[in-house]
Formats: C-alpha cells, structure tokens, sequence
C-alpha cells in the first residue's frame, strides 16, 4: 500500500538511538529496492553500497566516526558516546549502508569537470531513507566521519568514492521529538 509522499516526509527524523532489534531481511531489501529507482545523470547508476551490519564490523564504525572531544558538538547530539577525550559519532545503529559512487562510470559534466557521482549516491540515498520511513524503519544520514579512515578500515577500492553512511534501525528514542520546523515557502523562494 502506497503512503501519501508528504506524509512520509513529514514522519521521517534523524534517529540518534537504536534498538539492538536488526532490521529485517525483507525490509532491508525494501529500502535497497528503492534506492535503485533512484536516478541519476544518463542514467549511469553510478551508486554502490557497502552494507555492514555483522558486529564486529559495527565496531570498525566506531573507528572513522571518532573525533576529538568538542564539548559544543558533544552537547548538540547527547546521544553520542563520549569519554570528554573523544566524540564518537555512532548511534548504535544495526545497519550501516555506506554510500559510494564509481568514478569509472559516473557522468563528468564537460562545462565544469564536475561528477555527479556525488549528487547521485544523495539522492540514492534519500529514496532509501523515505522508503525506510515508510516502512519504520529509523534512519540517520552521516557525512560527518572520516572517509579516508573509512577506505582504509573496509578496503574500499580506489575507483569508489565514499559520500555518506546511512544509519539504519529501530528507534530506541524514549522521548517525542518536536515537531520539524522548517522555513516557509517566502523565505526560500527568490
């Protein structure tokens, strides 16, 4: 059954604590399936994943999503794990897809030397993250980690060009959180 897309929208949220559950197979599948039918420039489908969900790749996470301590930043998201030395930018997620994009295959606009690899892997990413709210399933976009690290942990080859990681899970979240507030229509259009 088809949700309403402004709905889903709606009801999507950064989720910062998850339960231990494991998202199921076939809703993992789902959320895959969506980013898929993603587009992209030409058609290219530049976009690949890799899916860590075992533990003791869970753990390697930890290792590119840990930064110096910055007690305004460890304020900002308190469910960051933090020993005042170090934050650590893992929310205990069960799934982690990290978002790549081929630079081999990606499109290079000939104006700018620019690829869209980059803009096609977030908007793959976003449908995977709707698709994920439609179905309940928690998300969290990340940018914010070390890519290098990450290549390095995971042995990510050198034509993949890391853009995100996607945190996927079932809220543990113990308090509602507040309604989005978001600019009105006059203070964006211009």
């Amino acid at each position: 059954m088809y949700k309403d897309l402004l709905a889903i929208e709606e009801k999507r949220r950064t989720c910062r604590r998850y339960s231990s559950k494991r998202v199921e197979e076939s809703d993992l599948l789902k959320i895959l399936d969506a980013g898929r039918l993603a587009p992209s420039a030409l058609n290219l489908q530049p976009t690949r994943l890799k899916i860590i969900n075992k533990d003791e790749d869970l753990e390697l996470v930890k290792e590119f999503c840990t930064f110096g301590y910055d007690e305004k930043i460890a304020n900002i998201a308190s469910e960051c794990s933090s020993d005042k030395i170090h934050n650590i930018y893992y929310y205990g997620a069960k799934t982690v897809i990290m978002v790549c994009y081929d630079k081999d295959v990606a499109w290079v606009n000939p104006t700018n030397n620019k690829s869209s690899g980059e803009i096609d892997s977030i908007i793959f990413a976003t449908y995977m993250m709707l698709e994920a709210a439609s179905i309940d399933v928690a998300s969290s976009f990340i940018s914010y980690f070390d890519k290098v690290k990450a290549k390095e942990v995971f042995n990510i080859p050198d034509n993949l060009e890391i853009v995100c990681l996607l945190y996927l899970g079932y809220s543990d979240e113990k308090e509602d959180k507040p309604k989005k507030v978001r600019k009105e229509l006059k203070e964006i259009i211009f």
